[in-house]
């Protein structure tokens, strides 16, 4: 295992995207680069402009729950050095359990069906996972529409693990905008690189011409996964030329919510980081949306330790977490593994922070974590020296 962690780590950090280093939804991910990347227009190296040049480092110890783990990603210098950190959630780094007996197998990249972290327990398929359905408004100067050439986005901060399988949106049509396309990404914060993992297309032929808008549901084509913590970007794009245009009512916030990522100004459409009233600057225009899906239930995950070190001929050390069941029901755990969080590094602003699995064990037979039970799990990584 140790040895796995140190060749793990020498492949991330290089600038070619492995098979080995894919994130949890399988998305190679080019790693940290230690070469200067230089602004002739500036100051000459090492006072100008450059990046790149701290490296990410590899982590398996966590806080509990949703708490952020932290992950230096490098350094960027453009007449100001700045140092660049990204965060991830605490459960989504360390060991982690599931619920899936499918043999291990080095192409893994994830666990077969993690549990995420939380206290709910089963919600039926077909229910509402969340929503903004209140609070919309007509103001100037929206742009709120989809037409060639012209989309709307927004980024979104899950409150809960799902298995969403579609979306419903409020919105309008002016003459016949016909197919509208909502795409998900998997990203990481306003400026990481982003990866699709579902799509939903409706005809908006039908749609009401009444500015006060209905609702019209985009069925996935495949439902996919979403976790509390990671940043995911929705993305509406369109197939006629204006005025064939799809509208979409928006809720206007003077404040960030916390479906969004107060740190980076969140979205609005266009992905500018913030948006234009008068003279009046909004934080956030969002959508108004409707998540259905189904989830299964959760369990409290606690901090992730490192413990018990041994610098001996064979050398070790434990890698130890809690998991406690406050879900009403029991879970069958069918598997473990580990997750270590690496930092990625683009260049200038970009860049972002992501679990690699680096483990993963089927449990056999399956342990049941019963209501208000607590299941400890430990790695040894040993070396011999």
């Amino acid at each position: 295992m140790m040895q796995g962690l140190y060749c793990l780590h020498a492949q991330v950090l290089r600038d070619v995207a492995y098979p080995s280093t894919r994130d949890i939804y399988g998305n190679a991910r080019p790693m940290d680069v230690e070469t200067p990347v230089i602004n002739s227009s500036l100051w000459t190296y090492p006072i100008g402009h450059y990046d790149k040049f701290v490296r990410s480092v590899l982590q398996v110890s966590s806080p509990g729950g949703r708490g952020r783990a932290i992950n230096r990603i490098g350094i960027y210098n453009d007449g100001a050095v700045e140092f660049h950190s990204a965060e991830f959630p605490g459960y989504l780094n360390g060991i982690v359990i599931g619920t899936d007996n499918t043999p291990a197998a080095p192409s893994d990249f994830f666990l077969g069906n993690l549990i995420a972290e939380g206290s709910d327990g089963t919600i039926a398929p077909g229910s509402k996972m969340d929503s903004i359905e209140t609070g919309d408004d007509t103001y100037v100067n929206e742009n709120n529409y989809v037409c060639s050439g012209s989309s709307q986005l927004w980024y979104f901060w899950p409150k809960k693990a799902m298995l969403l399988s579609s979306v419903d949106l409020k919105g309008y049509r002016g003459g016949a905008p016909g197919d509208i396309t909502l795409s998900i990404y998997e990203t990481q914060g306003r400026y990481g690189t982003p990866f699709l993992i579902a799509t939903a297309t409706t005809n908006a032929d039908g749609w009401t011409t009444d500015t006060a808008g209905d609702w019209y549901n985009f069925p996935l084509a495949a439902a996919v996964r979403l976790y509390p913590g990671i940043t995911y970007k929705f993305e509406l794009t369109g197939t006629q030329a204006s005025p064939n245009c799809g509208y979409f009512r928006y809720k206007r916030y003077t404040a960030p919510d916390d479906n969004y990522i107060p740190s980076q100004d969140v979205i609005s459409q266009r992905a500018w980081n913030y948006w234009t009233y008068g003279s009046t600057y909004y934080c956030v225009a969002i959508p108004m949306y409707k998540l259905n899906g189904s989830a299964t239930p959760e369990v409290n995950y606690g901090a992730c330790g490192i413990e018990n070190l041994v610098l001996a001929a064979v050398s070790s050390f434990d890698i130890k977490r809690l998991f406690t069941n406050r879900s009403g029901e029991d879970i069958s755990v069918n598997e473990c593994g580990i997750l270590a969080m690496g930092g990625k590094r683009d260049t200038g602003t970009t860049g972002g922070a992501f679990p690699y699995l680096i483990a993963r064990d089927v449990i056999a037979p399956a342990i049941t974590l019963s209501d208000d039970e607590i299941l400890a799990v430990t790695y040894t990584p040993t070396t011999t020296v």
